[in-house]
C-alpha cells in the first residue's frame, strides 16, 4: 500500500498538499526523511476521514509540504484506529 518516497520527492510530487506517511523514516529531531505514502491531497478532512478508515496500526507522520498561512494553526490529535486484532 502507498510508494516509498523520499521527503524531497513527497515535497515535489504533492506540492501544497496534506501527505500521510506511514512507517516514516526520521532523524534524531523527529523531521521526516522517507517514508510510504498512503495518502496525499488538498483537504485535511478527508486526511482525517482516511486516518479513521485504517484497519491495522501504523506509525504515522503527516506533512504539509507549504508554509501554512499565518493566521492558520492545526492540532495534532491521537484517537484510536479501529480494531487493531484483526
Amino acid at each position: 500500500m502507498g510508494e516509498i518516497m523520499t521527503a524531497e520527492e513527497i515535497n515535489t510530487r504533492f506540492e501544497s498538499e496534506w501527505v500521510l506517511v506511514a512507517d516514516p523514516e526520521t532523524e534524531e529531531n523527529l523531521t521526516v526523511t522517507r517514508g510510504r505514502v498512503l495518502w496525499h491531497g488538498k483537504d485535511k478532512s478527508q486526511l482525517h476521514d482516511f486516518v479513521r478508515e485504517l484497519q491495522r496500526p501504523f506509525s504515522l507522520a503527516v506533512l504539509y509540504t507549504d508554509n501554512l498561512p499565518k493566521d492558520q494553526e492545526f492540532m495534532l490529535s491521537v484517537f484510536p484506529v479501529n480494531d487493531f486484532t484483526s
